[in-house]
């Protein structure tokens, strides 16, 4: 196997299980939107967790990639990251829409029977 192989096995590796981290915090982070929406000024929270969600998933690839490969990614190493990120865009949206549309029915439901 070559360099470019191992490194690109390392990088999927890296950036699902990221991924996979950052998806699992995503009920947190949308109710905490929600609870914060005019502190912080949200207009819309499903794309601010979106937002928030995408940028975790590339900062914290490569940040864990430099620290596995002992070196500051590659501009090559930077597009695959972006390009493994972008690839999970729907899982991550889907994720998202279905936590806040559950968030939105629990809060009307609780709104509706005080």
């Amino acid at each position: 196997m070559s360099h470019d192989q191992d490194t690109a096995k390392i990088l999927e590796s890296t950036i699902n299980d990221a991924l996979n981290e950052i998806l699992e915090t995503i009920p947190t982070h949308t109710q905490y939107a929600i609870d914060n929406k005019q502190e912080l000024q949200l207009q819309n929270t499903q794309e601010f967790v979106y937002g928030l969600a995408v940028g975790m998933g590339l900062t914290m690839s490569g940040a864990i990639l430099s620290t596995q490969l002992q070196r500051m990614p590659t501009p090559k190493e930077q597009e695959q990251i972006r390009e493994i990120v972008f690839k999970r865009i729907p899982k991550i949206r889907a994720k998202i829409f279905n936590v806040s549309n559950k968030n939105n029915t629990d809060n009307n439901n609780t709104t509706a029977n005080p």
